[in-house]
């Protein structure tokens, strides 16, 4: 579930976050960055379906593309990991992630080819988050954020 009922706070919403630990592949990743799940097995070290295992889709990352497709599944990184290492990663919930494009609080974002989440430009942007605050490039900025994705703009 992605938010608890508010009576867990004195008002509104109280989002849930979900971290997971994540293997890199293709590459060292950095904090903050938004990455994708290996769901097509692009990486030699990727072999399976099966949830749990360490060579499975479901526990390896790569690199994101934009525009990220619709089914497609992401996750921000919360420490930096090498290549081939194991980190922790927040599939949903509040982060701070690294931003694009400057964009204002409450504007819907997307991932860019830096691994960093900009405001949507187009109707096929699949939308990851919510900025809770004005993001700067490269620069670390909180965000409300969905690995599987709100939907397109």
């Amino acid at each position: 579930e992605m938010f608890d009922a508010s009576i867990q706070s004195p008002n509104g919403l109280t989002p849930t976050n979900l971290d997971v630990r994540v293997t890199a592949r293709g590459g060292a990743l950095a904090k903050g960055r938004v990455v994708k799940f290996d769901l097509t097995a692009s990486d030699a070290a990727v072999s399976t379906a099966v949830v749990g295992a360490t060579d499975s889709i479901f526990a390896n990352v790569i690199a994101a593309a934009h525009p990220p497709l619709t089914g497609t599944l992401h996750c921000v990184l919360l420490e930096d990991i090498a290549d081939d290492a194991t980190g922790t990663a927040r599939f949903h919930g509040v982060v701070d992630a690294l931003g694009g494009d400057t964009s204002t609080i409450g504007v819907a974002l997307t991932v860019n080819a830096d691994g960093e989440l900009e405001a949507t430009t187009a109707e096929t942007d699949v939308v990851l988050g919510l900025a809770l605050e004005t993001l700067a490039n490269a620069t670390l900025g909180s965000v409300l954020f969905n690995g599987a994705g709100y939907g397109n703009v």
